[in-house]
């Protein structure tokens, strides 16, 4: 289940569509990618005001990337890179590996 406070400040690709449901991106990533490597259907959202529960919806989880605003592709992608350098480049056990982005 999801909960997130509409006093809350988001940014404008996660303010309320129309549905009346804004989730953060990265929120909406994490409970996609829970639900997907768990073989869940739906997400329950639930929306609060003041500590109260105000709204509540289930969406499909295939629903999740349109309400969070973002590329399922474009990440399944850049997790196939990652896992791609970490099968060929981590060959010591017992070593301690950082991933990191360099600047553009």
């Amino acid at each position: 289940m999801l909960t997130y406070n509409r006093d809350r400040h988001l940014d404008k690709k996660a303010q309320p569509d129309e549905l009346g449901i804004g989730i953060d991106p990265l929120t909406a990533i994490d409970v996609w990618l829970d639900n997907i490597l768990l073989g869940i259907q739906k997400a329950c959202i639930v929306e609060h005001c003041d500590g109260k529960v105000s709204s509540s919806s289930i969406i499909d989880t295939d629903e999740l990337p349109a309400h969070g605003s973002f590329d399922p592709k474009l990440l399944m992608h850049e997790s196939e890179i990652i896992l791609k350098h970490i099968f060929n480049g981590v060959t010591e056990c017992g070593h301690t590996y950082w991933l990191f982005k360099c600047k553009a």
